[in-house]
């Protein structure tokens, strides 16, 4: 793929999904000198190699984690934290920072538990988290994994707070934990439900031309499109050129909000907070406490 990347002068590449792929990506990237705008990778260890060549326009997972810090520790005022999450690489890295972050507000972890992936029993980590006696607990792998866990939690008893990533929006998630879904937070990137223009605008279109409501890939992917065209619009059919319009931006608009971007070009823009009330995710503003930058990552470019 990077000899035919090369051989017809592709000006900019987009994607990818898994955070391994886009490792390997990204190294092809600086060797063919060809951009990556990155759409659906959460993974935070995947800009810490200072590579030049991608910005990402997805959220990461560092994002997600310290504003999850706050809302758990500051905000929710729980100091007894347990981890339940997918025995995987995205599993350890999704909640490394996580951990880091309520560590520094001098509440770590009380348990951090493993699962495989597709588990349907749960007893030995239900066990433990029961001697742990959390009163909170934060989750993080494949949304009907994690809705099952939460069914099995609720039934034996547990009544801690429950807190997850992105990913429990889906709709697996709240299909397997059923009622009990009721009160799970969680971090999201925007609220699909907003009213403006530009998302509501885009919205119509998508559902004329596909006959569904886009969900967070197809917005992200028509963002990082618009960008790249916007790039070289600007720059002329130039990887150099573009490369020095992506990399030096600072700010962007989208129909999925305002970016912000740090000194590892991913975007830090606002998040907004979801809680499962009623049977529905109901979104907020998040705001920070006045002790947040305690645990906020450094967004200087």
């Amino acid at each position: 793929i990077a000899v035919e990347f090369k051989d017809n002068d592709v000006l900019g590449i987009l994607g990818t999904i898994d955070g391994d792929a886009t490792h390997v990506a990204l190294r092809v990237a600086l060797k063919i000198e060809t951009y990556i705008i990155n759409t659906s990778d959460p993974d935070p260890t995947l800009t810490e190699t200072q590579i030049p060549w991608l910005t990402r326009i997805f959220p990461d997972e560092r994002q997600q984690a310290w504003r999850l810090a706050d809302l758990v520790v500051k905000q929710a005022h729980c100091r007894h934290i347990a981890i339940l999450r997918e025995n995987s690489r995205p599993g350890r890295v999704g909640v490394m920072h996580f951990a880091n972050f309520v560590r520094r507000l001098g509440s770590p972890p009380v348990a951090h538990l493993l699962y495989l992936p597709g588990e349907h029993e749960f007893q030995s980590q239900l066990q433990a988290m029961k001697a742990a006696e959390p009163d909170a607990v934060l989750f993080y792998g494949q949304p009907e994994d994690i809705g099952r866990a939460v069914a099995l939690i609720r039934q034996a008893g547990l009544n801690a707070r429950f807190f997850g990533f992105d990913r429990l929006h889906e709709t697996g998630f709240s299909r397997a934990a059923g009622k009990f879904a009721e009160g799970m937070t969680i971090l999201y990137f925007f609220d699909p439900g907003r009213r403006d223009p530009r998302w509501l605008d885009f919205v119509a279109r998508y559902q004329r031309r596909w006959n569904q409501t886009p969900d967070v890939y197809a917005a992200y992917g028509y963002d990082g499109a618009n960008l790249m065209i916007e790039a070289i619009h600007h720059a002329g059919p130039n990887r150099y050129r573009v490369q020095a319009y992506l990399a030096n931006l600072d700010q962007w608009d989208g129909v999925t909000g305002h970016m912000v971007f740090d000194g590892q070009w991913n975007n830090i823009g606002p998040l907004v907070v979801a809680e499962f009330i009623g049977g529905q995710w109901r979104f907020r503003p998040f705001t920070a406490s006045d002790s947040s930058a305690a645990t906020r990552p450094r967004t200087a470019k």
